[in-house]
């Protein structure tokens, strides 16, 4: 018998069929889940080898709290939202897929009511995911948008009142572009609290009866600190950011992660010459505090011939935003202030810690804070609680222990450790 091979045919194997599969689905990648088309995005299950940027100003915000903020908060303009929690095809087909996170269907929610072009995606893309998340966790959500706004100022402007709902600023000049991202107002909101009194009628948006506060970083080169650091701040209330961009970490999207979307809510200024702008700040009446470690302080006492009454405790330092505007001053982790910086300072805080307080050898040698864990402190010890009548209503303490006799054996440490 004549053998036809031509006409015989062979049972093809798995990988031929999902082969053919994908070539039939090359030219269309994306598919609908089992909803409305009004109500739920498509998915695309083939990611491309890169994903380029809307605009030469974007970037990639990456992670639940982040992502959710930035559209709650609409301080950025806004492109496009990826979400990866979607069922791959083969779930579907079998009907076998995990609920998705409720976080991801609350971001769908505020990027299709804010105009985002929304993407779901599935297959092949994690890969991609990781690479815009520069290999960070991203929660499944990333968004590209513009650079959050950093109001470039040459100083603050003198305050009238305590209970003035915001301060004005001196408002660098700007090109076109960066006046696009940044704004060119000058007035900043004052932050406010949600009064939760049982006893008034509603939760009421009020505004603390005291004078502004900001933060100023200075050679903080960590942006996991950075971010930290402006989540504290957010959360005690501080007013604004001023960031030193000469020499400090930029509010990235590794920053704005780290804050848990605070950094979306949180008036940022920038400052290329931070001594310059303390001078003019100063003729306004602001007043600046630097944050040490208390060996450092004295050190610092020593060299500059200040008196003890200027380095203070966080007891100390209760009342002061009842008197003036003030802003305080974060230096490095491991040199702490510039020099030109810090002797623009009226005053020194200090956290004394149990170890050093003691006078004893730390064979650790663990003689500071953190600075985002220091900036927290010292943030609830200037703002305290925002519902009560001010930061601060005793001047003094009776029986408080002096802060200078507190630290002053702690001299012998390294001098420019940051807390």
């Amino acid at each position: 018998m004549a053998s036809n091979k031509s006409s015989l045919s062979f049972p093809k194997n798995r990988r031929e069929r999902n082969a053919e599969r994908l070539a039939e689905r090359s030219e269309q990648t994306e598919y609908t889940l089992e909803r409305s088309p009004h109500t739920q995005p498509q998915v695309s299950i083939t990611a491309p080898r890169s994903i380029p940027y809307t605009t030469a100003a974007s970037e990639f915000v990456y992670g639940s709290s982040a992502v959710l903020a930035a559209l709650r908060c609409g301080r950025r303009k806004l492109y496009k939202l990826y979400i990866h929690n979607a069922p791959d095809k083969v779930s579907l087909r079998l009907g076998r897929h995990s609920p998705r996170d409720p976080m991801l269907d609350t971001i769908i929610k505020f990027g299709l009511a804010a105009g985002v072009s929304v993407k779901q995606v599935a297959g092949n893309w994690p890969k991609l995911l990781e690479k815009m998340s520069g290999g960070r966790p991203h929660n499944g959500c990333i968004l590209e948008a513009s650079q959050l706004p950093k109001l470039p100022v040459n100083g603050l402007l003198a305050v009238e009142s305590p209970l003035d709902n915001h301060f004005n600023v001196s408002v660098c000049q700007q090109s076109v572009e960066e006046a696009d991202v940044n704004g060119t107002s000058g007035r900043i909101p004052r932050s406010t609290y949600r009064d939760g009194d049982s006893s008034s009628t509603g939760n009421d948006i009020k505004l603390a009866p005291r004078y502004p506060f900001a933060l100023l970083l200075d050679g903080i080169r960590d942006e996991g600190n950075v971010g930290a650091i402006i989540r504290s701040a957010y959360y005690f209330g501080v007013d604004a950011i001023i960031l030193s961009t000469r020499n400090s970490a930029t509010i990235s999207a590794v920053a704005v992660k780290a804050s848990a979307g605070a950094a979306e809510n949180i008036p940022i200024l920038t400052t290329t010459n931070p001594t310059l702008f303390l001078k003019n700040t100063h003729m306004n009446g602001w007043r600046f505090f630097a944050a040490e470690a208390p060996a450092a302080a004295i050190a610092s006492q020593q060299s500059l011939s200040t008196s003890a009454e200027q380095i203070l405790s966080r007891r100390d330092v209760k009342s002061k935003l009842n008197e003036a505007p003030c802003i305080l001053m974060l230096g490095s982790e491991d040199q702490g202030l510039q020099k030109s910086v810090r002797q623009q300072a009226d005053g020194v805080v200090v956290i004394p810690g149990a170890i050093t307080s003691t006078g004893e050898e730390d064979r650790a040698g663990v003689d500071s804070l953190n600075v985002s864990v220091a900036s927290a402190l010292l943030c609830e010890a200037f703002l305290g609680d925002p519902s009560s009548t001010g930061p601060g209503l005793s001047s003094s303490e009776e029986g408080m222990m002096s802060t200078v006799d507190l630290i002053r054996e702690e001299a012998k440490e390294d001098p420019n450790r940051m807390f």
